[in-house]
């Protein structure tokens, strides 16, 4: 396995997010960031944004250090995993080469600025990494580990066709008979 596409990819997110670090809280940030673990875990279900995880993230990063470059270094670091792992999932469905084309053109979208940028979008960048670990589990599972590390998607694994003995109407005849 090369390590460059992913060194590619680790260096423009940090290229091109890295600043984010130095920016303050802004607007609802402050609401989240005041928020203590004991308060995330009681959240009532009824309320309109029951997102256990994404405030339970905050009130343990600000639990750790209440400090906007901490928060802010945390969605980088957050990002910088599920474009990783984009990039693995792309690779073993692309291939090397448009993978990386791919996961950079994903991670260059602009609507990418506001879930590293602003600590209350947290949610969207543990939404990506989620997600993608998930299709990666799927894709392991489907086709075996060893299978995927190979060659992602083998011509040899294709599903087999029905046979008319298998079919609806091959046991049953047709619905005139």
């Amino acid at each position: 396995m090369s390590w460059l596409p992913y060194v590619v990819v680790a260096s423009v997110v940090v290229v091109v997010f890295g600043d984010v670090v130095s920016y303050p809280y802004v607007w609802d940030d402050f609401l989240l960031i005041e928020m203590t673990v004991d308060e995330a875990l009681r959240l009532p279900p009824e309320q309109v944004h029951v997102r256990p995880v994404w405030y339970l993230s905050h009130a343990v990063t600000s639990s750790v250090l209440r400090a906007p470059w901490f928060d802010h270094l945390v969605n980088l670091l957050l990002f910088l995993v599920s474009a990783l792992l984009a990039y693995r999932y792309a690779q073993a469905v692309l291939g090397a080469g448009r993978a990386v084309v791919a996961v950079l053109a994903w991670v260059l979208v602009p609507w990418n600025v506001y879930p590293v940028a602003w600590v209350a979008q947290r949610n969207d960048v543990l939404i990506y990494v989620f997600v993608l670990s998930a299709l990666l589990a799927l894709q392991g599972r489907r086709f075996g580990v060893a299978a995927m590390a190979r060659r992602p998607w083998p011509s040899s694994r294709r599903s087999p066709q029905p046979s008319s003995r298998s079919t609806w109407a091959g046991r049953c005849g047709s619905p005139g008979s």
